[in-house]
């Protein structure tokens, strides 16, 4: 399988033809996922490690200077044109699961954007879309529908970063609804606000609401 892996892409190559899976439409020069890959590759003792941590930091200097803003204490996406796109979305909040802010910027994304007043303050994980943004509703798939996998990578990162009671206050709703639940209640995405299903059913990752009470430390 190797050996026709290799000679699969040797010619798309020749061929100048485009890899699935190889890169990414929007990450043009280092991809977030690298820091994680390093520490994989640590962990295994490859030898590669030490590649994975210096992109790693290069992509976090880059995430600083371009897409950090100070004012609003978010990452906010880049344009294709440059600039930043000012809609806050749930993918501000992965740097901190990636570990790019300093310890003094996620406490300012915490107490504004996930605080009692905050765009991503609900009742149920985390909306995929600020409320206060333009198109917002709790129930509507990418524009403030709870997905458990991502609502999971921000309870990492405030774990990580020491926030416990805010991981917790945020898992607890889910730990309580999804855990004993049985697969029947795994759905693609819910309601940020009621927790009530939506779209399709017997969607897995929903169970990584379990890898959600380990990182926030919850006993259920």
């Amino acid at each position: 399988a190797d050996k026709n892996s290799k000679e699969v892409v040797k010619k798309y190559l020749s061929e100048g033809k485009r890899i699935p899976g190889y890169g990414h439409r929007y990450y043009k020069d280092y991809d977030p996922r690298t820091k994680k890959l390093f520490e994989i590759a640590k962990e295994l003792g490859d030898n590669r490690a030490e590649i994975f941590n210096v992109r790693a930091s290069h992509l976090s200097n880059l995430m600083n200077s371009l897409m950090w803003n100070a004012e609003d204490s978010f990452y906010y996406g880049i344009s294709r044109r440059g600039g930043q796109v000012r809609v806050r979305d749930i993918g501000g909040l992965m740097p901190l699961f990636a570990g790019v802010p300093s310890v003094n910027q996620a406490q300012r994304m915490v107490i504004r954007h996930l605080g009692p007043e905050g765009d991503f303050h609900s009742g149920f994980g985390l909306p995929s879309l600020g409320k206060r943004e333009q198109g917002y509703g709790s129930a509507r798939r990418w524009q403030g529908g709870m997905w458990p996998s991502l609502t999971t990578l921000v309870i990492k990162g405030l774990v990580d970063y020491s926030f416990i009671n805010e991981a917790q206050r945020i898992t607890r709703p889910l730990v309580d609804k999804l855990s004993n639940a049985g697969s029947e209640n795994f759905w693609e995405f819910y309601d940020s606000e009621t927790g009530a299903p939506s779209h399709a059913q017997n969607y897995i990752w929903a169970a990584t609401v379990l890898t959600m009470a380990e990182f926030a430390r919850i006993q259920n």
